[in-house]
């Protein structure tokens, strides 16, 4: 089972056959990254370079270059050649970077020192942002979205993907299971009711990382909801004992201790005798 649903890499599939421009959409750790590397492997362009670029993560003097390139440094789309460029997090991109991105994409093209330069690779764009808000708030250019939107895929969070969840989750216990040379991991009903009723937050890079854990510390081969980490184990039926019934079980303890002697018991309990007296009658005590 892949970390995307067999629908999903059909619809890739179709777009493989096409250097039609991408936009990926999804919240973070969807699956929009293997999303992309995908969309390359199973293209007629497979064999061309799949070169990648973070305009979240990558220092914003160094983007240009990386972008548009200069006598130095080789533009990322150079170095595809006719491969993909993949474009994470699209909407860090400043409002100058973006011009500059729009304008490659209109021109296909780079100038340098006198050349031209052309540009043939497709791009890919990863997002987990709201686009449509951003353009609202004037922090994304509309016109840069429609170039990059020209086809949009949201891949879809995990609470509305039920039926991968105990799927992907055993594609990981097996990759883990062979990662920590153990034998094959098996999960019981009850921990397949805990996976299906965690939201997962983080999608599927937080299900792959529970997976690890579980994998990496359960003590036999069968996976019960006790052994997977805490976020996931049902709540104790166990009643609470609050503070007042501990106080009283411990009062009652030390007046059996002194024989029901009050002042060597309020002594014994740092309290004054009134005070033990008062606590007594409320708790009625013997």
């Amino acid at each position: 089972m892949d970390p995307i649903s067999r629908r999903f890499v059909d619809r890739l599939r179709l777009l493989a056959l096409s250097k039609v421009t991408v936009l990926l959409r999804g919240e973070s750790g969807t699956g929009k990254h293997l999303a992309s590397t995908l969309l390359h492997d199973i293209s007629p362009q497979r064999d061309e370079p799949l070169v990648r670029l973070d305009c979240a993560g990558t220092p914003s003097h160094l983007l240009e270059r990386y972008i548009v390139g200069d006598s130095e440094v080789r533009s990322r789309f150079e170095l595809a050649g006719s491969g993909t460029v993949v474009l994470e997090e699209i909407a860090a991109l400043s409002m100058n970077m973006q011009s500059k991105l729009l304008r490659l994409i209109d021109q296909r093209e780079l100038e340098r020192e006198g050349h031209t330069i052309r540009i043939h690779a497709r791009i890919v764009a990863l997002t987990s942002a709201d686009l449509e808000r951003a353009i609202a708030r004037r922090s994304f250019r509309e016109d840069l979205y429609y170039r990059l939107s020209v086809t949009s895929l949201v891949v879809a969070p995990l609470r509305d993907r039920p039926d991968d969840v105990i799927p992907l989750a055993e594609h990981f216990l097996a990759q883990f299971a062979q990662m920590h040379r153990r034998p094959k991991l098996a999960l019981q009903a009850d921990a397949r009711e805990a996976l299906l009723a965690f939201p997962c937050p983080g999608n599927i890079r937080q299900l792959r990382s529970i997976m690890h854990r579980t994998a990496a510390t359960v003590s036999g081969p069968e996976i019960r909801a006790s052994d997977l980490p805490a976020e996931l184990r049902p709540a104790s039926s166990e009643p609470i004992v609050t503070l007042e019934v501990l106080e009283r079980d411990h009062i009652a303890r030390v007046l059996q201790l002194t024989q029901g002697k009050k002042s060597q018991a309020a002594q014994l309990l740092g309290i004054s005798r009134k005070t033990l007296l008062e606590k007594r009658k409320r708790y009625r005590l013997p």
